[in-house]
């Protein structure tokens, strides 16, 4: 997705956000999320992308993200989720793209966030209950975790 092209950019919300935090979700992107919408954050080596930003720099402009509910950040794990990038890039009609995104969730640190892409997986299913896709074994693994309704961290 080319940030650009994000819609989020030109809503009133993320324009209500510092320049920071505004950073912070366009070196996101930058940075590849997987499949899924979660990146692997890293304040150290995004902070070297950008002459004076610092550590502190990105993980207050994560913070504000998560504040905002622009963009979930789990501290503990250095992980940010995109809410609704797994939706936005991955075709629910085609089954390897979901698999691939199921798939993507691998490795994830975080319960709270992979918790959070169960439940976008459970509105995916909501929209579209017949496809095939909702039957795969890894599928119904994953979407038998909890689901974590997105939503701020409270003193985060």
């Amino acid at each position: 997705m080319n940030p650009t092209d994000n819609p989020i950019a030109s809503s009133p919300e993320f324009q209500a956000l510092t320049v920071n935090a505004q950073w912070v979700f366009f070196a996101a992107l930058r940075e590849g999320p997987r499949r899924c919408g979660i990146v692997d954050l890293w304040p150290k080596r995004i902070a070297k992308t950008s002459n004076g930003a610092t550590e502190d720099y990105v993980i207050a402009g994560a913070v504000e993200l998560d504040r905002a509910g622009i963009a979930y950040f789990d501290a503990e794990t250095d992980e940010l989720l995109l809410p609704g990038y797994l939706a936005d890039v991955t075709n629910v009609n085609n089954p390897r793209m979901m698999i691939a995104a199921v798939n993507s969730v691998q490795g994830v640190a975080s319960h709270r966030l992979v918790g959070m892409v169960v439940t976008e997986l459970q509105q995916l299913r909501e929209q579209a209950p017949t496809l095939p896709v909702w039957d795969d074994p890894r599928v119904v693994e994953l979407m038998a975790r909890p689901a974590i309704a997105p939503a701020p961290l409270a003193g985060n």
